[in-house]
């Protein structure tokens, strides 16, 4: 495709389209320039004929699969790409309604309640194996329950019957906690502490028991004695208690008063076993009979 260029009566050329470009891109050819091209009739400016040539050697590139480039003929998206659109916003729709709905059921849904016969055995279980003493008797008694909107626990009051190495037998006692959470996150808990979807936590410490718990509650009621001018002085003869529960415990205790006085009371005591210190108690007596 050879291009002839005219100017002031004399000829150029011939040239290739490409060499046409160049001395166009140099300003030695001028667009207003009149050229000439074999099968043409007549000259044209040569931006006409370059317009012409660009058309011919850039069409359109073919869509693969029939597809097309632009919009249909009355302005709308090609049915393809439209098909396509319909599919994504049902996925978007379908992903809104499944989060509105688990949102929904964490919101409004019952609180998940603990088996606490399950809860009673996991004890045990983990007790056991990671203390080495036997469990016996379990106790749980619901003290506290919190509920937010996406998490929870529930909070027990525990006392646990234990066997030691060498065969006494002893008591621990303490809190127990099932926390639970509506996020999909169960892998962030500890799995030696997690039950189902309960995490699992514990406060719990050995407790007062047998003659060390009496020898504990007569060292404390002397020292309570020994507070009041009136009974400092007063020494115990005897002591014994009963458990009632709840570290709880009621029993007689027979005192000899500063005045060489003889007398038996009741004694009712609460052990209190606080998460850092010794245990405390609370004391509550009222006479029963007077000493010969």
């Amino acid at each position: 495709m050879q291009i002839f260029i005219f100017r002031d009566g004399e000829q150029y050329g011939p040239y290739s389209p490409e060499q046409v470009r160049e001395h166009l891109a140099q300003g030695t050819i001028l667009p207003n320039d009149w050229a000439f091209q074999e099968g043409m009739e007549n000259m044209v400016p040569l931006s006409q004929l370059m317009d012409s040539i660009d058309a011919t050697e850039s069409p359109e590139p073919s869509q693969p699969n029939g597809a097309t480039s632009g919009p249909d003929q009355d302005g709308s998206p090609p049915k393809k790409s439209q098909k396509k659109m319909g599919a994504m916003k049902k996925v978007i729709y379908g992903l809104l309604i499944t989060v509105t709905l688990m949102f929904a059921a964490a919101r409004f849904g019952p609180t998940p309640k603990v088996d606490v016969d399950e809860l009673k055995s996991f004890l045990s279980d983990f007790y056991s194996e990671n203390y080495g003493r036997d469990v016996g008797g379990i106790e749980l008694k619901m003290v506290e329950e919190k509920h937010e909107w996406d998490k929870g626990e529930t909070m027990y009051a525990c006392s646990l019957e234990i066997t030691k190495r060498d065969g006494s037998k002893g008591r621990v006692v303490g809190t127990v906690t099932a926390g639970w959470s509506t996020y999909l996150d169960l892998d962030q808990y500890d799995k030696p502490n997690r039950m189902g979807r309960f995490r699992i936590g514990y406060t719990l410490r050995e407790a007062l028991y047998g003659e060390k718990l009496k020898r504990e509650v007569r060292n404390a009621l002397i020292n309570r004695f020994n507070q009041a001018e009136q009974t400092r002085g007063t020494t115990i003869e005897g002591l014994d208690l009963n458990e009632e529960g709840d570290n709880r415990f009621a029993g007689t205790v027979g005192i000899t008063k500063p005045d060489g006085a003889k007398a038996k009371l009741a004694i009712e005591v609460k052990v209190q076993y606080p998460d850092d210190g010794p245990p405390s108690f609370t004391f509550n007596t009222r006479p029963m009979e007077a000493g010969p």
